[in-house]
């Protein structure tokens, strides 16, 4: 095997797979040794030859090691007719592989979790190698795989919780130098009992052993923490109830005696009488994601004497106070389809609705605060619907909820742009007439939108004319020929009207699919605002977004997480990574681009990087890559969020599993010293229900108001004076501020803007004149235009030394 040179880079290539994965190293690792003897095997059964390059055998071997069970039939180096039958050794060893003797098991000590486990790797491999939509050699063999990334659900016992699980399950003792091996083996078994369907597989981490000085004498292997991972299956983990046998059954005891008092007698709608166990009775979707851990702590505690488990699985999560928006999502998603089924009946309009398209971020399950209902007052006495999450009316930010309504054909529609739009404006008008008439719905038209109260949500129906798009790319030549060409008014209402709806269903479908990941992106967003990067001038929402659905469409290394910590957790990886630098982002949505044209736009990506934006984003409806990430996210932000990501993940690596007194909020603050200028506000005027730090929320007052008024919507003092100083100073600042309850805004100011300069009439804001023909930016000027802009927002400013 030496003198083949494709065999040895094959079996390299193996070994930094397994390495890559954690599989390697400690004890019952499936070794490189093991992997090496494998190859061996497969080249005496002729399943391997030396004519085959490297390629052919990492594929050869996964596959092979993807189809064989050692756990039930083991393999053997050494002929049949020496030593003993390999099915005999199954009643003495977990996984059989013997060597050329016959009479050593070299995975003696390897637990059936562990091969299973390489199995599943193997099977992954083979299918990332077969999809062509990835960079399968950067998956399988340059991406690192830390343990607790892999996995949804963590669950960590300390030496003294295996101590106690050890005398529990009356282990005795024996001459074991691994340590407390046995005894693993029985807490494998319980909670393989007690979870049952609810997990796709459980694996333990295989922790390497370090080296030690003879005079210490070797590391004690009973003091380390035995680390269990488990990955869940999406169909049974969220299940409410566990089901056991029917009464009248044998096994109906055994179920009893497992589950003790918590086990009942239920009659279900088959009309079966079984045993079963009842756990979360009440709580949202995410009380749902946490069944698994109320099992695990039971049948902890019950069957291994363990009180105090780290059980990792929302720890992240809770940095969110209000919740991952899920179920206030769901309440706007049935609000804005009940709204869609009325306007479509509607009748006296001119044209009939054909279609309603929701495009807002709630409606893609991925507001990380989804829009609240209003508390809009029949009379002084009653009020119409649920009270909204607001201390004062006045001071709430209410978030609209954009809809897109498309008429049906007509060829009655002027050729003149500004006619479109007073037809549009009459639209408006009308509907509002016909939702009061026919619904008694209470509506408020402009001359761009009309807002709808419904359900106390406030939706912003606008309609989309497809010839409005093309006037604002007419133009004529100075021949009189007509021509078109894109405009940016164009393409922003082309994206307005066109992309951004299709974009909401296909996102909304992959949550369907995939539902922890409207959650993860609320999750990613708060990370991302925390930072002062959420912001359509820096990070969009919509990028955020689309990287986390590419984690999901294309989750290579990994398989699609449940847990929505989890693929947060990855996300941060993808932006330590940064493979948009190399290659381009791809989301392939039902799988509409085909191969020849996923070739096409690498091509085009390879040889018009230097033109193309940092981040180069295609889906089916965007083929260009340049729709969502134009003009934002920079090179210089993308490098930022990078830096954050991996300082977040060093964090994580260190305390996720050893701390679990962490404060998680921690890799959710930014440094405030790093800004030349901190301009600190009055935190009332800021969405505070929304800040990292909220403890609670207030209730309503009732506040009386008229039934035929909608509320200021989309008003954010925050937002409107940031706009106010990027629109002023954005040529010598940058300015940052979190979104969502950031009571600060950092300001950086530009290389070289407070240097001396050319003296212009165009540029003298902020600027003090400097012989003989120059001006300088003075911070002090500076400093006194933003208390005056910002008076009564503005609290105090902080300059850095």
């Amino acid at each position: 095997m030496q003198e083949q040179k494709s065999l040895s880079e094959g079996i390299m290539l193996l070994k930094v797979w397994l390495r890559q994965r954690g599989l390697d190293q400690g004890y019952g690792a499936f070794s490189g040794y093991i992997m090496g003897m494998y190859v061996a095997y497969l080249l005496k059964r002729k399943k391997l030859n030396n004519a085959m390059s490297s390629y052919q055998v990492i594929r050869n071997t996964w596959n092979q090691l993807s189809r064989e069970d050692w756990t039930q039939k083991g393999c053997t180096l050494c002929p049949k007719e020496i030593g003993p039958q390999v099915s005999d050794l199954h009643l003495f060893f977990d996984v059989v592989f013997m060597d050329v003797t016959g009479f050593v098991n070299i995975c003696g000590n390897m637990s059936s979790e562990i091969f299973q486990q390489v199995r599943r790797e193997s099977a992954l491999a083979i299918k990332y190698l077969d999809d062509h939509g990835i960079n399968s050699f950067s998956a399988l063999f340059m991406t690192n795989l830390p343990f607790y990334r892999q996995f949804d659900h963590i669950v960590s016992f300390d030496a003294a919780s295996v101590r106690k699980a050890e005398q529990q399950l009356g282990i005795p003792a024996r001459l074991d130098a691994s340590g407390p091996w046995f005894t693993h083996l029985g807490i494998v078994g319980v909670l393989r009992q007690a979870l049952d369907a609810r997990v796709h597989w459980m694996c333990p981490q295989l922790e390497a052993v370090g080296t030690w000085s003879p005079v210490d004498g070797p590391p004690n292997p009973s003091e380390r923490p035995f680390v269990l991972g488990l990955a869940l299956d999406p169909e049974h983990a969220l299940a409410l109830l566990t089901k056991g046998p029917a009464a009248n059954l044998p096994e109906a005891k055994i179920f009893r005696d497992f589950w003790g008092e918590r086990s009942e007698l239920r009659r279900f709608q088959d009309g079966s009488v079984c045993e079963a166990v009842v756990w979360a009775s009440a709580g949202g979707i995410a009380k749902r994601r946490l069944v698994c851990r109320e099992i695990v702590s039971y049948a902890a505690q019950k069957h291994l004497g363990v009180d105090n488990l780290l059980y990792i699985a929302d720890q992240l999560e809770s940095v969110m106070q209000l919740g991952l928006g899920e179920d206030g999502a769901l309440a706007v998603a049935k609000a804005c389809d009940a709204l869609g089924r009325q306007l479509m009946q509607l009748e006296g309009l001119p044209l009939d609705i054909s279609s309603v398209q929701g495009a807002a971020p709630s409606l893609r399950y991925s507001d990380p605060f989804p829009p609240a209902p209003y508390m809009a007052f029949k009379s002084k006495d009653a009020f119409d619907t649920v009270a909204m999450k607001t201390s004062e009316c006045k001071n709430k930010f209410i978030s609209p909820i954009p809809v897109v309504l498309n008429l049906a054909l007509s060829s009655k529609w002027p050729e003149d742009l500004e006619a479109v739009r007073r037809i549009k404006a009459a639209f408006y008008i009308k509907i509002g007439e016909c939702l009061k008439q026919q619904l008694n719905i209470i509506s408020q038209p402009f001359p761009t939108h009309i807002n709808v109260l419904k359900d106390g949500f406030i939706f912003t129906l606008k309609v989309y004319h497809a010839r409005e798009v093309s006037l604002l790319k007419e133009t004529t030549t100075p021949q009189g020929l007509i021509r078109y060409r894109d405009t940016e008014e164009s393409l922003s209402l082309e994206m307005q009207y066109v992309h951004l709806p299709k974009l909401t269903s296909a996102l909304h479908g992959l949550h369907m699919s995939h539902p922890c990941m409207g959650p993860a992106s609320c999750l990613a967003k708060r990370w991302v605002s925390s930072h002062l990067l959420l912001d359509d001038t820096l990070m969009p929402e919509l990028c955020v977004e689309l990287l986390m659905a590419h984690l999901f469409h294309s989750p290579a290394p990994y398989q699609p997480p449940i847990q929505p910590q989890t693929a947060f957790i990855r996300f941060l990886q993808l932006l330590a990574r940064a493979p948009w630098t190399s290659e381009p982002i791809i989301l392939n949505f039902r799988e509409e681009i085909t191969r020849q044209e996923i070739i096409e736009i690498e091509n085009k990506f390879n040889s018009e990087r230097s033109t193309l934006p940092p981040l180069f984003v295609v889906t089916p409806e965007t083929r260009s890559g340049t729709v969502w990430t134009k003009h934002a996210p920079s090179s210089q932000v993308l490098y930022r969020l990078t830096q954050l990501a991996k300082a977040s993940l060093q964090t994580l690596d260190k305390e996720l599993l050893t701390n679990e007194n962490f404060d998680y909020k921690l890799i959710f603050r930014t440094p405030m010293n790093i800004f030349d200028v901190v301009i600190n506000l009055h935190n009332q005027l800021a969405r505070k229900d929304e800040s990292l730090d909220a403890t609670h929320v207030d209730r309503p007052k009732t506040i009386p108001d008229q039934a035929n008024r909608i509320p200021v919507v989309g008003l954010d003092y925050v937002q409107c004076f940031l706009k106010d100083l990027r629109e002023s100073y954005s040529d010598y600042a940058l300015f940052f501020c979190d979104q969502h309850g950031g009571c600060q805004i950092g300001v950086l100011f530009k290389p070289n803007v407070l240097k001396p300069q050319e003296f212009a009439v165009s540029h003298t804001n902020g600027h003090i004149p400097k012989p003989p023909k120059q001006m300088e930016l003075s911070q002090d000027l500076f400093i006194e235009d933003v208390k005056i802009l910002g008076e009564g927002i503005v609290k105090s400013i902080t300059v850095k030394d």
